[in-house]
């Protein structure tokens, strides 16, 4: 029982690492990080409030990165606001310490131009929503193939403003014409469609599948479908791309 409760824990740790590293790319900072700790805990008494938050913030992401529901790093944030108010505590005592104490003001500026550093970084890095998982998790090709399309209107159908809804919307963004049909919405004539030559259709197949999506482009134009083809995929919408001629 023991041992299989010690080799949970290790793939725990593991995966914890992997993710922190591999999946948010955050490999540097962690050095940084762990290069912070060695200098606080070798350099001057610790700080037991300090030892509490990294033990516990680090017990808390191994816990989360073994029960989650799926591999993204927003189940970390919680546990990385309390490491980074250490990380900031102890940057400061690693300054105070390795500065001369007669010179304080260049122990400000010091102290001063890493936090700047590290805030810039985090904010250049929160603002791209390539660094969020349920945004952004379908390949390159498939990105690329949604882009690409700012030409034709898009049409989405789908009932509610929800989460599901939301993950897509860097994607509805992109084109110049987009509109969202309810699931049980009747077609009718749109001048629009009937002037393109394709349309992107995102629909949840589990409620409203290609065919029934096909149907309401028929009787919202004059036009008949050529062909269509799925061309990506956001969390549980599929994206077609539908020819008309």
């Amino acid at each position: 029982m023991g041992g299989h409760i010690l080799k949970e824990f290790s793939v725990s740790v593991s995966n914890t690492c992997t993710q922190l590293t591999t999946e948010n790319g955050i490999t540097v900072p962690l050095i940084l990080f762990a290069i912070v700790i060695i200098l606080y805990f070798f350099g001057r008494k610790g700080n037991y409030k300090i030892c509490l938050m990294v033990v516990s913030s680090i017990l808390y992401a191994v816990f989360i990165t073994h029960t989650q529901p799926t591999a993204e790093g927003r189940y970390l944030w919680s546990s990385s606001i309390l490491l980074l108010i250490a990380f900031i505590y102890m940057l400061m005592e690693d300054i105070c310490l390795l500065m001369p104490n007669n010179n304080p003001p260049v122990r400000v500026r010091a102290m001063t131009c890493c936090l700047v550093v590290f805030l810039v970084a985090d904010i250049c890095k929160s603002i791209d929503p390539g660094n969020i998982a349920y945004l952004r998790w379908r390949p390159e090709a498939q990105e690329l193939a949604v882009k690409q399309e700012t030409d034709c209107p898009w049409i989405i159908f789908y009932d509610n403003v929800d989460w599901i809804f939301m993950c897509s919307m860097y994607d509805f963004i992109t084109p110049r014409a987009v509109k969202r049909v309810g699931t049980q919405t009747p077609g009718e004539y749109d001048k629009i469609i009937q002037e393109a030559d394709k349309v992107i259709v995102y629909t949840n197949e589990s409620v409203k599948n290609i065919e029934q999506c096909i149907q309401y482009l028929e009787a919202s134009c004059d036009k008949q479908i050529a062909e269509y083809e799925l061309i990506s995929s956001n969390y549980l919408l599929s994206v077609y791309c539908v020819m008309l001629k």
